[in-house]
């Protein structure tokens, strides 16, 4: 299921509040659910794995997650923009939930799951307001997050990662395997 959502009108527990009705009314009954997020959808997949209450859960139990150019530890771009008045009125509530610390605060998921992040290959990434390596968006090193069961770096930019063939083999190998090999 492609789940779209106004990324930048509500916050993080609006959104996996909205995911969470979605799979309350999945038909079929023991089907295991796996998660493969961009960027913020990391972070409201990780917000709904730790609801409790929800009703799909029994009948659909999490299965493994990949998630891709996720700022799983904050995101420095985030941290800049809450500098610049007014940013977070284009940004939205996302942004300033991140800016604020709202990645250190979630939980991993209890569930085995990767981390995937791009980058320009260099030291100093595609970005100068982010420090290392980044997405142009992310920073590498913003996409680990701990308890990870594998973690795999690609050349390439955020907006555009998810569509690499490389990332589409290791995701689909993570989901069906377990590796990302």
């Amino acid at each position: 299921i492609d789940i779209g959502y106004p990324s930048t009108r509500r916050s993080v527990a609006e959104h996996s509040a909205q995911v969470a009705a979605l799979l309350d009314d999945l038909a079929g009954e023991d089907v295991e659910l796996s998660f493969v997020t961009h960027s913020l959808g990391s972070l409201v997949v990780r917000d709904l794995l730790a609801r409790e209450g929800d009703t799909w859960r029994p009948h659909h139990p999490p299965g493994r997650a990949v998630f891709i150019a996720a700022p799983s530890s904050g995101a420095a771009l985030a941290k800049f923009a809450d500098r610049i008045p007014g940013a977070f009125a284009i940004y939205g509530k996302p942004s300033k939930e991140i800016a604020s610390g709202l990645a250190a605060k979630l939980a991993a998921p209890e569930i085995p799951f990767a981390t995937i992040a791009a980058g320009r290959g260099t030291k100093d990434g595609w970005n100068p307001l982010i420090p290392g390596d980044d997405d142009g968006v992310v920073g590498v090193a913003e996409t680990r997050l701990e308890g990870s069961a594998a973690h795999l770096t690609v050349e390439g930019v955020h907006t555009f990662v998810m569509e690499d063939e490389a990332v589409i083999a290791a995701t689909l190998n993570f989901i069906e395997s377990g590796t990302l090999d």
